[in-house]
């Protein structure tokens, strides 16, 4: 929303174990996403799970994946 400001966004947990194939030179640094987050909803500090979205060369160390927690830590605009 207009009036409101994201002060912080938290992942619990942060870190995430993955099984990956040997990188090849050149290769990029490797990311997971998630299932969104919708923002302009949120009018107050919120705590979303969401599901880790990886591709299949990615493989969890303890399975099934995990979900995370997201915390969005929101402030009303300072005029």
């Amino acid at each position: 929303p207009e009036h409101l400001k994201i002060k912080q966004i938290k992942v619990v947990p942060n870190v995430v174990q993955v099984m990956i194939p040997p990188p090849k030179h050149g290769d990029k640094p490797l990311t997971l996403t998630t299932t969104p987050v919708y923002l302009n909803t949120v009018e107050e500090e919120n705590r979303v799970f969401c599901k880790i979205i990886a591709p299949p060369s990615l493989q969890p160390v303890t399975r099934p994946w995990q979900e995370v927690e997201v915390i969005v830590d929101i402030a009303p605009i300072d005029k």
